[in-house]
């Protein structure tokens, strides 16, 4: 909550004041994107989401065979390719194997690449159309043939995080069924509110202007089997 008296603004040479108390919703909406991008990419170990039988966890690792240590840099649809591989050999059911005395494979559909921005360009030229220089014309590559309906979602966040104990590399990506794998549980809303004029703290206290926002909710893991984190070196 912000109050603006009426000094204030009187005194504020740069005009900006108003402006930038009135933008109290956009600085809240932005802070909700930070806390879910780093809780997704399980940046730092003191804001881990998984949390099995209430312990928290390391969301991507070797053991959980979410991640895939070698070196694979995300230049073109074989490193794709090189996750999709890595998911089905080593990602499993874990309820009791079939008569064939081994587990069976989860059936595992990406919706995303989610990368910092300095990947965004290489992500979204491997997921979208190109130029078939051949015959010169667009055709879709090869990353839409393995993955229908893959998309492409950068954030500067991830940027912003790099050196963290668990995202030491920017250039380091995640593929996955984001959608299925984490919840945002929303209390309430995203919520922007401005008092009415001539309310109680404008007669007693000159307030020309009073800004309330509020927003609460966390996002969790259900599961660690549906995003794969890709290391790039």
């Amino acid at each position: 909550m912000l109050s603006i008296t009426e000094e204030a603004v009187f005194f504020d040479q740069t005009g900006q004041m108003l402006l930038r108390a009135a933008s109290l919703g956009g600085q809240l909406r932005a802070n909700r994107e930070k806390r879910i991008i780093r809780a997704v990419a399980d940046v730092a170990s003191t804001e881990r989401i998984y949390r099995p039988q209430g312990v928290a966890t390391q969301l991507y690792s070797a053991g959980n065979n979410s991640l895939l240590s070698t070196a694979t840099p995300l230049v073109d649809w074989t490193d794709i390719q090189e996750a999709l591989a890595f998911y089905a050999l080593n990602q499993r059911d874990d309820r009791e194997p079939d008569d064939s005395g081994s587990a069976d494979p989860i059936i595992w559909m990406p919706s995303f690449i989610l990368t910092a921005q300095e990947l965004a360009g290489s992500a979204a030229r491997i997921v979208n159309n190109v130029l078939d220089r051949q015959n010169n014309i667009d055709s879709p590559t090869m990353a839409k043939m393995l993955v229908p309906g893959l998309r492409a979602v950068a954030s500067p966040f991830l940027d912003a995080a790099q050196g963290a104990d668990q995202w030491d590399d920017a250039s380091d990506w995640l593929i996955g069924d984001f959608k299925r794998q984490f919840i945002y549980k929303e209390i309430w809303p995203l919520q922007t509110f401005r008092a009415p004029a001539q309310n109680d703290e404008d007669f007693e206290r000159d307030i020309v202007a009073r800004y309330k926002v509020r927003e609460y909710g966390d996002v969790q893991a259900t599961d660690h089997r549906l995003v794969l984190k890709v290391n790039a070196v």
